[in-house]
C-alpha cells in the first residue's frame, strides 16, 4: 500500500518495490507531488494499480507470462537468433516441467529441482543436459521473474536464490575441439609454402581469422 510522506517541504508519494534480491534490503519508490492532496492521490492510484496487477498475477501462470508478456517485449531489444534461443530454451526445457505453475505459486524448490532433473536427463536425447545450458536457462529465468517482482506481479523473485549448476564443475561430455601445436602448424606451413593458398595459411595462422574472414579479404 502507497502512503504519504513529507520531507524537506516536499510531498511524496511512495510504495513498497520488496526486497533486494541479492542485498536483501527494502525498496521504495518515491514519487514527488506540489502538495498533500496531489500526493495523496498519487498515493492512492499506486494502491489501485498495484491491486490490479496482484490480482492478475494471482491467476497468471508461467507460460501465459514468458510467452505471452515477457518474451514479446524482449523482441525489439534482442538480436533474432538471441530472441529464438530463448524460446527454444523455455519451451523445450521449463514449460514442459512447470509449464502448469501459477506465477504467484513458483517457489524456489520449483527451479532447483528442475536443473536436478535436466541435469540427470533433459536432453532431447534423454541424456544429461549441458550444465552450460542449465545455466543459461536459470539467468532467462531470473531476469524474467526479475521484471515480473518490478511490475507488481510477484513480491519476490523465487530464482533469485536458486542454484544452478556450475558449468566449471561439470564439463560438458562433448568432444572437444583440438588444435594444432606450434609445431605441427609449423609442418603445414613448411610443406604448403609452395601451395598458392600459402599466404591465405599463413594469415590466418597468424591473426586467428576465421576462413569466411579470410576468403572476404581482397
Amino acid at each position: 500500500m502507497a502512503y504519504v510522506t513529507e520531507k524537506r517541504g516536499v510531498y511524496y508519494a511512495v510504495i513498497y518495490e520488496g526486497r533486494n534480491p541479492v542485498s536483501g534490503r527494502e525498496r521504495r519508490r518515491w514519487h514527488g507531488c506540489d502538495d498533500h492532496a496531489a500526493a495523496a492521490k498519487f498515493a492512492n492510484d499506486l494502491t489501485e494499480r498495484r491491486a490490479r496487477q496482484r490480482h492478475t498475477g494471482s491467476s497468471l501462470t508461467l507460460p501465459e507470462y514468458l510467452l505471452g508478456q515477457w518474451l514479446p517485449t524482449k523482441d525489439a531489444t534482442l538480436a533474432p537468433s538471441t530472441h529464438a534461443r530463448y524460446v527454444t530454451s523455455v519451451e523445450h526445457y521449463l514449460l514442459p516441467y512447470v509449464g502448469t505453475t501459477p506465477l504467484r505459486q513458483l517457489q524456489t524448490e520449483h527451479f532447483e529441482t528442475l536443473y536436478r532433473r535436466l541435469l540427470l536427463a533433459g536432453s532431447r536425447s534423454g541424456g544429461p543436459l549441458a550444465a552450460k545450458t542449465i545455466t543459461n536457462l536459470h539467468q532467462t529465468v531470473r531476469s524474467s521473474l526479475n521484471d515480473a517482482v518490478e511490475r507488481g506481479l510477484l513480491p519476490s523473485n523465487p530464482a533469485a536464490t536458486a542454484h544452478a549448476p556450475d558449468p566449471r564443475k561439470r564439463p560438458s561430455g562433448r568432444r572437444r575441439a583440438r588444435s594444432w601445436t606450434a609445431t605441427e602448424l609449423g609442418n603445414f606451413l613448411t610443406h604448403n609454402a609452395a601451395n598458392r593458398h600459402s599466404m591465405l595459411f599463413r594469415l590466418a595462422a597468424a591473426t586467428g581469422m576465421r576462413r569466411g574472414e579470410v576468403l572476404g579479404l581482397r
